[in-house]
């Protein structure tokens, strides 16, 4: 396949979109079901788009031997590391890789 260099614009507008759009949902959005329901759909998805962004660019599928397990680790870490808390709605996140959190960094209420 050829690389299509005319897809970095829709790249650039289309991560514009997701930052204000996962900006709104993290901090002023409240509705704690749907931010539980939608953060797991919402990570995944971005990963798989930047996969298929990445490898219509440039066109190669030897690059998605690199990108696709980075991306997979940085899913399983975003997943791992992002939460909801349940009292509160605020999304709370950790800046240690591999440990759990325990409490809402906010009102310290025990996560899930």
């Amino acid at each position: 396949m050829t690389a299509h260099p005319e897809v970095v614009p829709w790249f650039i507008g289309t991560w514009i979109v997701l930052g204000v759009v996962g900006v709104w949902f993290q901090f002023f959005n409240r509705n704690i079901p749907q931010k539980k329901r939608l953060l797991p759909i919402f990570t995944v998805g971005s990963g798989v788009l930047f996969a298929v962004f990445v490898f219509l660019m440039i066109g190669d599928v030897r690059v998605l031997f690199f990108i696709v397990p980075a991306i997979a680790l940085i899913i399983f870490l975003n997943l791992r590391m992002i939460k909801v808390c349940e009292s509160c709605g605020r999304t709370v996140t950790s800046n240690v890789w591999f440990s759990k959190m325990e409490y809402c960094s906010k009102c310290g209420a025990k996560l899930p």
